[in-house]
């Protein structure tokens, strides 16, 4: 017998890396029995967004996303401050915030504890938002200027690559894009409410969740002391040497002790990040680019209900 209290809409990318054909099929055939009543394939921003509006308007009460941290990024700008549910179905290629929340990596496996996570209470995560010249968006897990935002520009631009390296393919841009834009993008001045004075640096990430990322199995903890409890997180290099850069990836990997020290800066915060350039700056929310700008705030922002098996 369906369960009828829930009505489920199962929004599909098709272009996340792993959403296959089979895939698409076990997904319904998980959700059919608590109340999927429709199933939509769309791809592209503007096609995802117009889907996730239309559920609300059809009165979804849990919207499943079969994709990447992109897919749920566009679904939280629609969702975030209402009362409809998301389950994050891993298909993209690294999906930080569905494992963060206890999804496993294997979205075979992830099918499966479906039935457990509508069991579950629903969680509120406290996410992120950024500014930018007359931009807005939100960020469920990460945002990024500099290094970062460089190298998943370039690996946006080859989605061959993409597909066939996944995670690699990260790795790959870090070594060319990456590395440029430490070495010689423009310099960063950060304003925040505990500093009387700018800081300068050369690239920045803020973080609402944790992990960061993940190589394979391992995650990296690049700024681990946020479990998206309303507070931001965030980690500056002010300095250009890629070996302090090399470091912190390191340190990621064994706990993310790593706001202090020469050459780094950075701390947990309530109040708004201002970061300001000369010159125009990469800027990347979730691991998708965002755009260029010389201004930038990013700040504490909405809350997302999500459903995941481990509560």
């Amino acid at each position: 017998m369906a369960d009828t209290r829930h009505r489920i809409t199962l929004i599909i990318n098709p272009a996340a890396t792993r959403a296959n054909e089979h895939l698409q099929l076990r997904a319904q055939e998980a959700l059919r029995p608590h109340g999927l009543t429709q199933v939509v394939v769309a791809q592209g921003a503007d096609r995802l967004r117009e889907a996730i509006q239309n559920a609300t308007t059809d009165g979804a009460s849990i919207i499943a996303l079969l994709g990447g941290d992109g897919t749920i990024g566009i679904a939280a700008g629609v969702l975030a401050d209402t009362p409809i549910c998301v389950i994050p179905i891993p298909g993209g290629s690294t999906n930080v915030l569905a494992r963060g929340l206890g999804w496993p990596a294997d979205p075979e496996r992830a099918i499966n504890e479906i039935d457990d996570a509508l069991e579950r209470s629903v969680r509120e995560l406290a996410i992120g938002r950024v500014e930018a010249e007359g931009r807005s968006g939100v960020f469920c897990v990460n945002a990024g200027i500099g290094f970062d935002a460089a190298t998943v520009a370039w690996v946006e631009r080859h989605p061959n690559i993409k597909h066939r390296l996944r995670q690699g393919a990260f790795a790959v841009a870090s070594l060319g894009p990456g590395w440029r834009a430490l070495h010689s993008g423009p310099a960063l001045t950060v304003h925040h409410a505990q500093a009387g004075t700018g800081i300068r640096a050369h690239s920045l990430i803020a973080a609402c969740g944790a992990p960061y990322a993940y190589l394979g199995p391992q995650p990296l903890n690049l700024l681990p002391h946020v479990a998206w409890d309303g507070r931001l997180e965030w980690v500056a290099l002010t300095d250009r040497s890629p070996v302090r850069a090399v470091r912190l990836l390191v340190r990621s990997l064994t706990g993310g002790g790593h706001l202090a020290g020469p050459g780094v800066v950075g701390g947990t915060t309530l109040t708004p990040l201002r970061i300001h350039a000369q010159t125009p700056f990469p800027v990347q929310v979730d691991g998708d680019p965002f755009g260029e700008f010389t201004e930038v705030t990013i700040a504490p922002g909405g809350r997302l209900r999500v459903l995941s098996p481990r509560g």
